[in-house]
């Protein structure tokens, strides 16, 4: 994921679990990196982390 996100000419990224298996103290660092590189760029996520899901728009499909 990190690989994915230090794209800078990148428009969007689409990332499944970012949060999933990940120690607690670095899942706040990629919550935050998310929201500081969604401002300028469209983030879709794949997740069942509370957390992140309440922080943007959701969609669900089913």
């Amino acid at each position: 994921m990190l690989a994915a996100l230090g794209k800078k000419d990148a428009s969007m990224y689409i990332l499944d679990e970012p949060t999933a298996n990940i120690y607690p103290q670095i899942r706040s660092a990629v919550i935050c990196l998310l929201q500081e590189l969604g401002k300028s760029k469209l983030i879709i996520t794949i997740s069942h982390d509370e957390h992140l899901i309440g922080l943007g728009k959701s969609i669900v499909m089913e």
